[in-house]
């Protein structure tokens, strides 16, 4: 159960940071958020 539980965690974090977008400019999320100046 836990190898699971890291796997969906890993896979969240690729997903919402990491995967590229062709609607943003086939750039990954956070890449945007930053040529935006909008990341920490």
């Amino acid at each position: 159960m836990d190898d699971f539980i890291n796997e969906i965690d890993t896979y969240t974090i690729w997903y919402n940071t990491k995967r590229i977008k062709q609607s943003l400019g086939y750039m990954s999320p956070m890449g945007y958020r930053h040529s935006l100046g909008l990341s920490l």
